[in-house]
């Protein structure tokens, strides 16, 4: 198992990416499918980064990467930050005109068509955010 953990900064971005990256790369992904996770990584990122800690208060993300034999690989997103449980959030309205669409949402939402698994849970005051994936989206 691999596992990267810093300060939940936007400065440290492009760090938590990276991992990602590598993992993925060192597990022969299809570039496609490997810019395609970054981004969902990103999405990801950026919500516990900008929401789960209180403004100014610090806190830690961590990212452990694991293969898994005949599933693929398993991207555990763990922060001690404020329980949100994004697989309830509600699904966005992708078929109303953009002028008639809620704001939010449509990250957790096209993550979700991105990974093959996506599941949450919450262990003490942790939240962790597993996501499986494979080299292609299908077979979730």
């Amino acid at each position: 198992m691999n596992t990267i953990r810093l300060s939940a900064r936007m400065t440290n971005l492009d760090l938590f990416t990276g991992f990602i990256t590598d993992f993925l790369r060192a597990n022969d992904f299809p570039g496609e499918r490997v810019r395609e996770l970054e981004m969902a990584a990103e999405e990801i990122l950026v919500n516990i980064i900008r929401y789960a800690y209180p403004e100014g208060e610090p806190g830690e993300v961590e990212i452990r990467g694991r293969t898994e034999p005949d599933r693929g690989i398993r991207f555990e997103f763990e922060d001690y930050g404020t329980s949100f449980d994004p697989t309830s959030a509600s699904q966005p309205d992708v078929d109303l005109p953009l002028s008639e669409r809620e704001i939010g949402g449509l990250g957790i939402f096209l993550v979700r068509k991105m990974v093959n698994e996506f599941r949450y849970r919450r262990e003490g005051d942790r939240n962790i955010l597993t996501l499986l994936v494979r080299k292609s989206r299908g077979g979730s």
